[in-house]
């Protein structure tokens, strides 16, 4: 799906002065959108100002599907846990064996860099400029000492 999705949700407030009258009210509507298609996002949020938001914030670009990239991470993880074994092992006099136990880490976050730099310009829509997202991966390795 190119076009954006929205989920919406509205919360009010009763707002009271410290002898309990009441001086107003506040509500607050919150709407989360996917939009898929990076280059319609600019004029997206062009529109969404130009519709009345007075307050747009947590935007964050993310990668839908991080499987490859998260697979590259635990090789890599596995590989530098081994050379890393490898030199315990000859410094203790051995060399290293075979995997006994492997447990991958804790769900590690995917930490964005750089997310997106939004400027206000006068140009014809909010630029938006793609960041880059860290993958981490840990494993816990047991390995044999022949």
């Amino acid at each position: 799906m190119c076009g954006p999705s929205a989920t919406p949700s509205t919360s009010s407030a009763l707002l009271k002065s410290t002898t309990g009258v009441v001086i107003g009210y506040r509500v607050v509507n919150q709407v989360l959108v996917t939009v898929r298609d990076l280059r319609r996002l600019g004029g997206l949020l062009d529109q969404v100002v130009a519709a009345g938001a007075n307050d747009v914030g947590g935007l964050s670009l993310e990668k839908e599907d991080i499987s490859a990239e998260r697979g590259r991470a635990l090789e890599r993880a596995m590989s530098d846990a081994r050379a890393r074994a490898s030199v315990l092992a000859k410094a203790a006099g051995g060399s290293l064996g075979e995997a006994l136990q492997v447990n991958e880490g804790g769900p590690m976050p995917i930490r964005p860099i750089g997310v997106m730099n939004i400027r206000a310009a006068s140009v014809s829509e909010v630029p938006v400029s793609p960041g880059e997202l860290e993958i981490f991966a840990t494993v816990d390795v047991a390995f044999a000492i022949r």
